[in-house]
């Protein structure tokens, strides 16, 4: 399930409480972050607003600004993902495990002068 439709359909009873609170943070970062994008891209639109812009990514003022805009919004989403990655997998309709599937170890080359595996 993909992450707006998991956070419009709800959390399972199931579901615990930390994660509920982990989802509820990242809930209001992507609100944060949709807002961000939308002003941005109405700023585009307008030629003078986006000369602003352009200007603006060179004035370190600004670019601190904008940190301060999304900054929290990021460290959410890197600090909450995988709690959403985890309940998106779980809420799947195939879903039998909330678990990921562990990777499979990648196998390493041969050291350096020995002759290939055949």
């Amino acid at each position: 399930m993909h992450g707006p439709a998991l956070f419009a359909h709800g959390t399972s009873d199931h579901c615990p409480s930390a994660d509920r609170a982990a989802l509820e943070r990242l809930r209001g970062a992507l609100e944060t972050g949709r807002e961000f994008l939308h002003d941005w891209q109405a700023a585009q639109r307008d030629p003078q607003q986006a000369a602003v812009l352009i200007q603006a990514e060179r004035d370190p003022v600004a670019k601190a600004r904008r940190s301060r805009q999304v900054g929290p919004a990021i460290r959410t989403w890197l600090a909450d993902g995988d709690v959403l990655t985890l309940q998106a997998r779980a809420a799947a309709p195939s879903s039998h495990s909330p678990a990921l599937p562990a990777a499979a170890p990648r196998a390493l080359p041969p050291p350096a002068g020995a002759s290939p595996r055949r």
